[in-house]
């Protein structure tokens, strides 16, 4: 279904704090992880990641030569609070769609 994607589309409201959505490729844990950043504000929003924007990465680091993300071959997905931000959170996601 992602075949031929240009980016990923979340509907999201939250608390304006910097939210990744990671993607990954192969269910390996060992595996780098995509990720791209986005800000969820108090109104629901869409927030269009392009595929440029994931950066890969390993428990946190860059990886300098991995492949880039394709779409198709999406495994598992996850949301992360981004830059170690500690304390509560909010975020609501309304829709998740590769387009």
């Amino acid at each position: 279904p992602c075949a031929g994607a240009t980016a990923f589309m979340l509907v999201a409201r939250g608390d304006g704090r910097e939210y990744r959505l990671t993607l990954r490729t192969e269910p390996r844990v060992d595996a780098p992880q995509y990720q791209a950043p986005f800000r969820p504000g108090a109104a629901w929003a869409e927030h269009r990641l392009a595929l440029a924007a994931f950066e890969p990465r390993f428990r946190g680091r860059p990886v300098p030569g991995a492949p880039p993300l394709e779409p198709a071959r999406v495994a598992i997905l996850g949301i992360l609070i981004g830059a170690r931000q500690a304390g509560p959170f909010r975020l609501e996601l309304a829709r998740l769609e590769a387009v």
